[in-house]
C-alpha cells in the first residue's frame, strides 16, 4: 500500500497531469478570446449609443432655440439681433461640446478594446508556453522512459 509507484505507473499519472494542464490551458485561452470579444462589442454598442444620445441632444437643443425664437416673435416679444446672436452662439457652444464629449467616449470606447484585444493576446500566449511546456515535459518523459 505505502510502496512507491513503478516508472511506468509514476510516467502515465505525470503524462495525465500534463494532459489537463494542457486542456485546462486551451481553455483559459478560448475564455480569454471570448471574453475579449465580448468587450469589444459591448464597447461598440456602447460608443454607438452614446453617438446617438450626443446626437439627439444636440437636435433638440437646436429645435428648442428656434422654437423659442419662433414664439417670441409670434407674440411680439422683439428680440435685440445679440440675444438672437447669443442663442445662436450657446446652441453652437452646445454642439461643439456635445461633439467633443462624444469624441472623448469614442477614444474611451476605442481604447477600453486595445486593452481588452492585449490582454487576450497575452492571454493567448502564455496558454501557447504552458502547452509548450507541458509539451517538454511530456517529451523529457518520454525520453526518460525509453532509457
Amino acid at each position: 500500500m505505502l510502496a512507491p509507484k513503478s516508472g511506468r505507473e509514476l510516467r502515465s499519472d505525470i503524462n495525465d497531469q500534463v494532459g489537463t494542464i494542457k486542456e485546462k490551458a486551451v481553455d483559459y485561452k478560448e475564455v480569454a478570446l471570448e471574453k475579449g470579444a465580448e468587450f469589444t462589442d459591448y464597447a461598440k454598442v456602447q460608443t454607438g449609443v452614446i453617438k446617438d444620445q450626443t446626437a439627439r441632444l444636440t437636435d433638440t437643443v437646436k429645435t428648442k432655440a428656434v422654437e423659442v425664437t419662433d414664439a417670441a416673435k409670434k407674440y411680439g416679444v422683439k428680440i435685440k439681433s445679440s440675444a438672437v446672436d447669443t442663442a445662436a452662439e450657446k446652441t453652437e457652444d452646445i454642439a461643439v461640446l456635445s461633439h467633443e464629449v462624444k469624441t472623448a467616449l469614442a477614444d474611451k470606447a476605442t481604447e477600453a478594446t486595445t486593452k481588452v484585444t492585449d490582454v487576450a493576446e497575452v492571454t493567448a500566449t502564455e496558454a501557447k508556453k504552458v502547452n509548450k511546456t507541458a509539451k517538454k515535459a511530456v517529451e523529457k518523459i518520454a525520453d526518460e522512459a525509453t532509457k
